[in-house]
């Protein structure tokens, strides 16, 4: 058997990708939690002013984790 040289991932340095990538994730989950806490407030006035049933406030609601879900397949 030959000798290969195996590289550890704690080995490798910290560059810039490293960098963004931390704070993408930690930005994400951030506004993830500002959104779905923002909706929550808004629904409860917007339901009593428009008058909304069951049914638009869980469409509402839904609206807001489909935009997080495909905001986050596109950053």
């Amino acid at each position: 058997m030959s000798a290969t040289n195996h590289v550890s991932i704690e080995d490798v340095p910290l560059n810039k990708f490293h960098k963004r990538l931390t704070i993408s994730v930690g930005g994400a989950s951030l506004m993830d939690g500002y959104i779905l806490s923002i909706i929550g407030v808004a629904l409860v006035q917007m339901t009593a002013q428009l008058n909304l049933d069951n049914f638009w406030q869980g469409l509402i609601a839904t609206s807001a984790l489909i935009g997080i879900f495909i905001g986050g397949l596109f950053s």
